[in-house]
C-alpha cells in the first residue's frame, strides 16, 4: 500500500457575467495515517473588483466526528459549524 495517494485538480470558474474569474490549482495528499492535506491556489482575473474571501466547504460523514483544522495562513479564520440534520 502507498505512503500517500496525491490527487491533482486545475479548474477555471466563471460567472454569467465575468469570463474567467478564477483560475483555481488544488493538491489533495491523502496519507496512510489517514490525513487529509488540501494546498490550494486560487488566482482571481486581474479585472474583478476585491473580494472579501475565497474559501472552502467541507462535508464529513457523521461517523467521522474527530476533526481538526491546522492553518498556517496569514490573518486566515477558520469558522466550524455544527449543523444538525
Amino acid at each position: 500500500m502507498p505512503q500517500i495517494v496525491q490527487l491533482y485538480v486545475s479548474t477555471m470558474s466563471s460567472s454569467p457575467s465575468v469570463r474567467e474569474c478564477f483560475r483555481c490549482q488544488y493538491t489533495l495528499t491523502i496519507c496512510r495515517s489517514r490525513d487529509i492535506v488540501i494546498d490550494s491556489l486560487i488566482e482571481p482575473n486581474k479585472n474583478l473588483p476585491p473580494l472579501p474571501r475565497i474559501g472552502f466547504i467541507l462535508y464529513i460523514p457523521k461517523e467521522y466526528n474527530i476533526v481538526t483544522w491546522h492553518d498556517r495562513g496569514h490573518m486566515r479564520t477558520i469558522r466550524i459549524v455544527k449543523r444538525k440534520p
